[in-house]
C-alpha cells in the first residue's frame, strides 16, 4: 500500500485548540472587564493579531471605556489601544 500512489489527494491542516488571545477592556474608573473573544470573532486563532481590528469596536461598544489591551499569551506579548475621549 505504501509503494503504490494513494486513491485520494493528499491534503492537511493543522488546527489548535489553545487560546492564547485575550482582551481586556479598562474603564475610566480603573475597573477592567475581560472580553470574550468567541462574541466578536467567528474564528479564533492564535496566530492572527485581532488587536488593531477589535479595538476600535470594543472602544465603541462598551461604555466609559479608556483603553484595550490585547494579549496573546502563547507569544507573551500585549498591546495597548487608548479610546479616543
Amino acid at each position: 500500500m505504501l509503494t503504490k500512489p494513494g486513491t485520494y489527494p493528499f491534503g492537511w491542516q493543522m488546527f489548535s485548540d489553545l487560546a492564547g488571545n485575550r482582551f481586556e477592556v479598562l474603564t475610566s474608573d480603573g475597573n477592567a472587564r475581560t472580553i470574550d473573544l468567541a462574541e466578536h470573532a467567528v474564528r479564533q486563532r492564535d496566530d492572527v493579531d485581532y488587536g488593531p481590528y477589535l479595538a476600535d469596536h470594543l472602544c465603541r461598544i462598551v461604555p466609559d471605556a479608556s483603553e484595550v489591551v490585547a494579549s496573546n499569551l502563547l507569544a507573551e506579548t500585549a498591546q495597548r489601544f487608548p479610546c479616543a475621549g
